[in-house]
């Protein structure tokens, strides 16, 4: 760290001990043998110390009935915009019916496409050898197929 200096965010960091003490430790280290930094680092102090001896402003009268009046007045823009809308809606209803079922089988096919993938399902089928395990093992394998085709058949139906 000797080669770089620290940032003013570092800096600040090691100032507020907002840093692991491998951090700091190694922070300590360059600002003890770098004058550039620990000049840095003495007026963020002398900055810090002003903010803190500086008085708080209060807020001006009446500065939250100001504000819940805008929130009012933007909230009921909101309605009105709402209320347009939903008298558009009701004459494309039927479209929107249409592409939600598809929207809703489309997710419907893609969970169950993760579940078989995730369950290990589709692995555990590509990986059996069905000619060298018989004919057992090829039964097995005809009613996994079946089972995942109804399955699949159910969800997308």
């Amino acid at each position: 760290m000797n080669n770089t200096h620290l940032n003013e965010r570092q800096l600040q960091r090691y100032l507020n001990r907002m840093c692991t003490e491998l951090e700091f430790n190694k922070m300590g280290k360059h600002i003890h043998g770098c004058t550039s930094c620990r000049t840095r680092l003495h007026s963020l102090l002398e900055m810090e110390l002003l903010l803190d001896q500086m008085p708080l402003l209060a807020a001006p009268p009446k500065l939250e009935d100001r504000i819940m009046k805008s929130i009012y007045a933007d909230a009921g823009a909101d309605i009105g915009k709402q209320a347009i809308s939903s008298v558009i809606q009701k004459r494309g209803a039927g479209a929107v019916n249409r592409y939600r079922s598809e929207l809703v089988n489309g997710f419907i096919a893609v969970a169950a496409t993760y579940l078989f993938i995730n369950s290990g399902i589709i692995g555990k089928i590509i990986s059996i050898n069905a000619d060298s395990w018989g004919a057992d093992v090829q039964n097995r394998v005809a009613a996994i197929e079946s089972v995942v085709t109804r399955i699949s058949i159910q969800l997308l139906s």
